[in-house]
């Protein structure tokens, strides 16, 4: 039922666009493997595979506590905390970007030598694509780590918060919009599927689409496989064009997600996840097996991966079946997968349009349910700055979408729209 209210003007611009190039993994130049075994510096291929894989798991736990992190402190509502709660989202946002920095520069360490290892398959164009963003991430994640520690210890110092909690939190305010400021353009979100037991972070705010990756009949159901997507957009020149040229005109971005493999109703067997269009690098993780590099293009329709070659175990594969693997992965635009229940839904692809109102314009959001159920519950909440809220809770059509009418709001309000459906659950983020 809806419980909507009236519009008013908003006065706190949140963050609305996804996270830029700082937060692209990047994945280093390629480097000489060792003779005979396949194996980097004296450490075993099988030892560098392991470890990579280990943290890719790494990476997807601190992207998602940076991306709560995040939300907790640039979305919260000083005006109803207290000055101690303040300064406890602050901590936490900072301590959690560290971490997150530190697993992504690992597993950047790992997959550069795991790529020296199987350069013969590797193009370059994954290589110099990935580690494009190295610099950019260490300096504009920990710029902005650095700078908001620096910012709550001057705001400290002037405010104690025992004595003045009030001017701390005007203080921290303020810092929080000059944040806004030198990150312009940035916005971070958290996706998880219970269902699914998937997690991935900080892309949430963008529209979505379904990545299906279809592996081996022998793999067994609940095998745990990874995820990490890099792509970018332009606004200087064509990726396609030339996509090795990342200059400081585009806007790269990251998603990591983890899922389970599940068997459809077909009799394939797939992870399913959903990530934000574009054209980058989908490095797949399977565990217990060599990761997989692609360069792909995802459209709205999603892409289906087919890894069901692969079979190399991590303990004893050589750099020879990594090559192998990377070799007779197939893709395809597109991907379909029928569901008998709305309790195999594993993901929700949603998109708002249109993708930036105009103040005062109405918004449609439209959520889809993957595999493809018709007669599934969505639930979407809205909430604005301007203190709108509203929900409603349609059932998917035979394309397994379901929508929902906003009305648009002042210029500078910024609408938060959570969706869920079977235990599953998405975000979008706007601003008009």
């Amino acid at each position: 039922m809806n419980t909507g209210k009236m519009r008013k003007n908003g006065f706190f611009r949140l963050l609305s666009r996804i996270l830029p190039a700082f937060l692209v993994m990047a994945y280093g130049h390629c480097g000489a493997g060792g003779e005979g075994d396949g194996s980097s510096g004296g450490t075993s291929f099988g030892d560098t595979v392991s470890e990579l894989n280990d943290q890719e798991d790494e990476v997807n736990a601190t992207t998602f506590s940076f991306a709560q992190a995040y939300e907790g402190f640039f979305g919260a509502d000083l005006d109803s905390l207290t000055a101690d709660e303040v300064r406890s989202a602050v901590d936490d946002f900072t301590s959690s970007g560290d971490d997150f920095v530190d697993a992504a520069e690992t597993y950047s360490d790992l997959l550069e030598s795991y790529q020296g290892d199987v350069s013969a398959s590797l193009s370059a164009l994954e290589t110099k694509f990935q580690s494009a963003g190295v610099d950019t991430l260490t300096s504009d994640v920990g710029g902005v780590i650095r700078d908001t520690k620096t910012g709550e210890e001057n705001c400290r110092a002037e405010h104690d918060p025992e004595t003045d909690p009030s001017g701390y939190k005007t203080c921290i305010d303020q810092l929080r919009q000059t944040q806004l400021t030198n990150v312009a353009n940035i916005g971070v979100g958290a996706v998880v599927s219970s269902g699914a037991g998937a997690i991935a972070g900080l892309a949430a705010g963008a529209a979505g689409a379904p990545v299906l990756v279809v592996v081996g009949a022998t793999v067994g159901v609940g095998l745990v496989v990874g995820l990490v997507w890099t792509w970018c957009t332009s606004s200087s020149s064509s990726l396609s064009d030339d996509i090795l040229a990342v200059s400081s005109g585009d806007t790269c971005n990251f998603t990591s997600c983890q899922g389970t493999v599940r068997e459809l109703s077909d009799g394939r067997k797939a992870v399913i996840c959903s990530v934000p269009p574009g054209t980058g690098t989908l490095t797949i993780h399977p565990s217990g097996g060599v990761p997989i590099a692609q360069d792909v293009t995802i459209d709205s329709s999603g892409v289906t991966v087919d890894i069901s070659d692969c079979d190399a175990d991590e303990e004893s594969a050589t750099a020879e079946d990594a090559e192998d693997c990377n070799s007779s992965t197939e893709e395809e635009t597109g991907a379909e997968a029928e569901g008998s229940s709305c309790s195999e839904v594993a993901t929700i692809s949603a998109n708002n349009s249109p993708a930036d109102p105009s103040p005062g314009e109405d918004v449609t959001v439209t959520a889809t349910v993957f595999p493809t159920v018709s007669g599934c519950t969505v639930d979407f909440g809205i909430s604005g700055t301007d203190g709108y809220s509203n929900s409603d809770s349609p059932t998917t059509d035979s394309g397994g979408s379901a929508s929902f009418t906003i009305p648009g709001g002042a210029e500078g309000v910024v609408d938060t729209v959570t969706i869920e459906s079977s235990s599953v659950s998405t975000t979008i983020v706007y601003t008009f």
